[in-house]
């Protein structure tokens, strides 16, 4: 365990001493995110939905739908850096932490299904892996996607668990859940029924423990996910659906055109997905000359299958199953599903044995299989280093505080919302009365909650500095509601004013969906600390000596030799 630490915090160096990767594909995305996110948590904001200074200041639900795990871990770690550098260097550490603890988890599930070398090699070879680390972080920067290889091993390992019938599984899969629910959704959909196909090829009883943990991390995670799926109807998430048919590999069937695209981002992909068939085609080899031996790996042919499916999934024979499930149109590429692809393909390369008495056509065939994914490994991540070098030698494309204020995914604006229509009609103005007669003066400005003092002597109508979505609301005196609405240009709040001397207090309410949400999880997470109490207790010495039992591992006991 040691050396895989070791070995994580080697490849973790660039993130520790240089930050978050500056210039990758979602670079930006998670810097804005983070700098706000961070911001509105240390203002006393436990969980920021609405960011409010995203979009020129007018404000973006990004996180009513962007899990919050990964910018959690970001923000808690805010407060150990300062400067220009703070966002960068906080995301790089959660990153940093994220990496490790991927190794830690793939051993803690390897090392259950494996021989000691070979799980130390699978975990490596996971933690490291080249969509993992080299073009999911250090090219691409998908920071939510990183945090997804913490908890699919633990998935895993909770489904071998419920095999043995051990009660630990519980928390292995349930933790492992509602971490995967709180830190990706599209990796949520491509993994999770792809572990419930694993579950099945342990059996039903193990199958239905799994969707018992399942709902249970459901519910844990309900205070995200309820009015995330509840409120997809307000922002453009059919913009997450474009060109999502030419992610496919072999887009065109054709042989001489593996790609959409020569660019070496997606030739990189490509390098990665023939690693993983050379290995998925040399374990299948094996497994088939280990038939009639005794000692064949008993795991493999579900991985196998898994891996084949998986497969299926990124060509294009397999559209018809997009266009028939909306769930698999958002996840945006098909070759997400090489995130999944990289727990099986370390789970064959776990499975290998190098035991001599196993057949030399299957000895051979694991060979292969290990140097394809080794050799996949250096390729593709010696052609992102040198990309990697030059991103943080040209250092971040926006300094701080223009950062915090950039325009948020196509994805997260509400509705018909344009805030470049809204900034050229408000220019940098917080509010703009519609009457020059009316004075207004601003009291308070916070996410979720404005106040203003209002003089006007005739009924006029307000733009505030602020995206309309369901839920804001505005009060005169906190007594008299008064009407807002997103009829301000470019969708910004409108609310109309009677004639008056008075306070106005203008809040995004949580609607029902996020108040429903919030306290499920929190009786839900109350109910599991109660039964994993009560099961420590039952099984305490002090316990079974008050109910005449006798303690476990006591000297009468089976367990232990007198």
């Amino acid at each position: 365990m040691s050396g895989l630490i070791a070995l994580g915090l080697v490849a973790a160096l660039p993130l520790l001493f240089l930050g978050f990767p500056p210039r990758g594909h979602d670079s930006i995305h998670h810097a804005r995110w983070c700098s706000n996110f961070a911001s509105q948590v240390w203002s006393g904001e436990p969980y920021p939905r609405w960011l409010s200074q995203v979009n020129f200041g007018f404000g973006s639900p990004a996180f009513f739908y962007y899990p919050p795990l990964g910018h959690w871990v970001a923000a808690a770690l805010c407060p150990l850096f300062a400067g220009p550098r703070q966002v960068w260097m906080s995301l790089g550490w959660a990153a940093a932490l994220a990496l490790l603890l991927s190794g830690v988890t793939a051993w803690v599930c390897f090392s259950k299904m494996a021989r000691p070398g070979r799980a130390w090699l699978a975990s490596a070879l996971y933690m490291l892996g080249p969509y993992h680390l080299a073009l999911g972080l250090y090219e691409r920067a998908a920071y939510a996607e990183f945090w997804t290889y913490v908890w699919m091993p633990l998935i895993v390992r909770g489904i071998w668990g419920f095999r043995a019938k051990e009660p630990s599984a519980w928390g292995w899969a349930i933790t492992g859940f509602t971490g995967l629910f709180l830190s990706h959704l599209p990796t949520t959909v491509t993994f999770t029924p792809l572990a419930l196909l694993l579950a099945l090829g342990h059996g039903w009883a193990a199958l239905g423990r799994t969707l018992l943990a399942l709902t249970g991390a459901v519910m844990l995670a309900a205070v995200y996910l309820l009015p995330c799926f509840a409120y997809l109807g307000f922002v453009n998430t059919g913009s997450m659906r474009c060109g999502l048919h030419e992610t496919f590999l072999f887009p065109n069937l054709s042989l001489t055109q593996p790609l959409a695209g020569p660019d070496a981002f997606s030739i990189r992909v490509f390098m990665v997905f023939l690693g993983f068939l050379l290995t998925l085609v040399c374990h299948h080899l094996r497994w088939l000359s280990s038939w009639a031996s005794r000692d064949r790996p008993a795991a493999a042919p579900h991985w196998l299958w898994l891996g084949w499916l998986v497969t299926f999934l990124m060509l294009p024979l397999s559209r018809p199953i997009y266009s028939a499930l909306w769930p698999l149109q958002m996840i945006q590429f098909t070759w997400r599903f090489l995130a999944p692809a990289s727990l099986i393909w370390a789970a064959l390369i776990a499975n290998g044995r190098g035991d001599p008495r196993e057949p030399r056509l299957g000895r051979v065939c694991d060979g292969v299989g290990l140097l394809s994914a080794l050799v996949t490994l250096v390729l593709v991540s010696g052609g992102v280093i040198p990309d990697t070098a030059s991103q943080y030698a040209r250092g971040p494309s926006h300094p701080p505080e223009p950062l915090r204020t950039l325009l948020d995914a196509r994805e997260y604006l509400p509705g018909l919302a344009s805030p470049w229509v809204a900034r050229d009609a408000m220019g940098d103005r917080l509010v703009v009365p519609q009457s020059s007669e009316a004075a207004v003066s601003i009291q308070g400005w916070k996410a979720r909650h404005l106040q203003f003092t209002v003089n006007t002597p005739g009924a006029t109508t307000l733009w505030v500095r602020q995206l309309y979505y369901p839920g804001w609301r505005a009060w005169r005196d906190n007594t008299l509601e008064l009407k807002a609405d997103g009829s301000g240009p470019g969708g910004a709040i409108a609310v109309e004013l009677p004639p008056g001397n008075y306070r106005v207090d203008l809040r995004l309410t949580a609607l029902l969906p996020e108040r429903l949400g919030g306290w499920i999880s929190v009786f839900t997470l109350a109910g599991l600390a109660f039964l994993a109490i009560g099961r420590v207790r039952l099984k305490s010495p002090e316990f079974q000596t008050h109910s005449g039992a006798q303690p476990t591992g006591g000297p009468s006991s089976p367990c232990q030799p007198v």
